[in-house]
């Protein structure tokens, strides 16, 4: 046998052996790593504590009504009264003579009581004559005994001018004289808080 084939026969016989070796290495290895069986780890289920939502208090609010307070009214500044503003009504009365007039003074201002007292008493009566008079320039009819003369305004320089015009004679004021007020005397009435003026004319005593 050549030396050549000799080698070429020990070259198979290692890659024999190899293969042989590699070939039993690889059962045995399967043997040995077969997966032994793992244990099971149950993933126990981790429950969460439970997050107690804190309910939301419903906190009832007593609703307390208070009475509304009063707006205090804005502070109105004292007015002045404004004396030009009132009126003084005047009342014009034709009385009958009587005997509760001897002896007495028969100007207005002095016999003015004394008509009122004896209308009220009825010792004094009005009359049923009709009789005309002229106020502050203006013609005035008085039917039985009475009539109501508004002036309007009343001012500090108002005056009042009453003069019979016509009918039957008068005792007072004597010889159709005419009655006039002094300037502020009317004004001076309404401050004192009077409402009306009486004039009174008597009527001349039967002849």
């Amino acid at each position: 046998m050549s030396k050549r084939r000799k080698v070429l026969i020990g070259i198979v016989v290692a890659l024999l052996v190899a293969l042989a070796l590699f070939f039993f290495g690889y059962k045995y290895g399967q043997k040995q790593c077969k997966p032994c069986p793992q244990p099971v780890i149950q993933k126990e289920e981790v429950k969460k504590p439970e997050q107690k939502i804190a309910k939301k208090q419903v906190v009832k609010r007593q609703v307390v009504r208070r009475a509304p307070v009063p707006v205090s009214a804005p502070v109105r500044q004292a007015v002045v009264p404004n004396y030009a503003a009132p009126k003084l009504i005047l009342r014009i009365n034709v009385v009958e003579w009587s005997e509760d007039f001897r002896g007495k003074s028969l100007l207005s201002r002095d016999i003015g009581p004394v008509v009122k007292q004896g209308l009220a008493n009825g010792t004094v009566v009005r009359t049923k004559s009709q009789c005309g008079f002229i106020v502050n320039g203006a013609s005035v009819v008085v039917n039985d005994g009475n009539a109501i003369v508004d002036q309007g305004p009343i001012g500090p320089e108002t005056v009042l001018t009453v003069q019979p015009s016509a009918g039957p004679k008068f005792a007072s004021p004597p010889d159709a004289l005419p009655l006039t007020t002094n300037p502020g005397e009317l004004d001076a009435l309404v401050k004192r808080g009077s409402s009306e003026i009486w004039l009174c004319f008597i009527l001349a005593p039967p002849a």
